[in-house]
């Protein structure tokens, strides 16, 4: 795949297909976008949807966004000195600085409405304000299953169980274990609540060479 020179490299198309992996820059060219929709399409904020998987990538991309959107302020205003390529394109290719200035402005004021959800929190809004219309109980409550955490949690169980079951010394790690949770599926929802906080990070094992 050609990588992009520029975010004003994309031509508008009904359906956009960007494959990218880690740290290559997907949070920057979708909130680059964002910036456009609202100043070349006219779109308000409440008209652009943003879905992403976790609540901590929500967070991070509601406060990219708004930042971006002041950024973007500033350089129209003429307050900018940097070398940020997108603010640089932004300064020379806006025809209408001051309906520019106009949108971006009120964008920053209607900022509450922006629309970046978890997948199945826009699921659950949709449901929510059409439940006569899809069928629905109002108090549906959608919840994200990961297969793969509760295989997890399972594993750590099973081993945790076997390794401190047959001590004095690991019965007490058991007896503070089921404080915690007295069951894989009690764990697995403990686990759940912790990476749903905006400031939990995950890091996997760190193999040795």
């Amino acid at each position: 795949m050609k990588p992009l020179k520029s975010i004003y490299d994309l031509n508008w198309a009904p359906r956009l297909l960007i494959e990218a992996s880690a740290g290559t820059g997907k949070t920057y060219t979708i909130v680059g976008l964002f910036i456009r929709l609202l100043i070349e399409k006219r779109l308000g904020i409440d008209q652009i949807l943003i879905m992403t998987f976790t609540k901590k990538a929500t967070a991070e991309l509601r406060e990219r966004i708004f930042i971006r959107l002041r950024e973007s302020l500033n350089a129209l205003e003429g307050n900018y000195e940097g070398d940020d390529e997108f603010l640089s394109e932004l300064v020379t290719k806006t025809s209408d600085r001051a309906e520019a200035l106009h949108i971006l402005k009120k964008a920053l004021h209607d900022f509450d409405d922006a629309q970046v959800f978890t997948i199945h929190g826009f699921c659950q809004k949709i449901l929510s304000e059409h439940a006569l219309l899809s069928g629905v109980p109002f108090d549906l409550d959608i919840i994200q299953h990961d297969d793969l955490l509760q295989q997890a949690a399972e594993d750590f169980w099973r081993v945790f169980m076997h390794k401190y079951g047959e001590s004095e010394e690991g019965i007490y790690y058991i007896s503070k274990m089921l404080e915690i949770a007295n069951t894989p599926d009690e764990l697995t929802k403990e686990l759940r609540d912790l990476f749903a906080k905006p400031y939990a990070g995950i890091e996997g094992e760190v193999l040795e060479k």
